[in-house]
């Protein structure tokens, strides 16, 4: 099951994720070219954010709180994130100048100064 869908900042590409654990990344522009894979992530995907200021993509997890970003040019896992709590994210939207990532939980709203990578 697809969780989440997004587009690049520049709306060449659409990546998406879900229960089984991996990105995709689709060339809108040539939708004849092959399908992109991530590695496996740890668990299901329930949320993505593209952030174009590190060119990485932000997903979080579905079944436990933590949040993972992604290389878009070595398509590798370069960071992981435990989000206080543990609680799972329920949304998660990035400001249009991509310098906040704004997380949900069951019960809290948390902003991720994407510029610095920190809750």
């Amino acid at each position: 099951m697809v969780k989440d869908i997004v587009f690049s900042p520049d709306e060449t590409k659409v990546i998406s994720g879900g229960h089984e654990k991996y990105l995709r990344l689709w060339d809108v522009k040539r939708p004849d070219t092959e399908i992109m894979s991530f590695p496996q992530q740890h668990s299901p995907i329930n949320n993505i954010v593209w952030n174009s200021l590190h060119n990485v993509i932000v997903t979080s997890s579905l079944t436990e709180g933590k949040m993972y970003s992604w290389d878009t040019r070595s398509r590798e896992m370069v960071n992981e994130y435990t989000i206080d709590g543990e609680e799972p994210t329920t949304k998660m939207i990035k400001t249009p100048d991509d310098a906040l990532i704004i997380l949900t939980t069951k019960s809290r709203v948390l902003f991720w100064n994407a510029k610095k990578y920190v809750i």
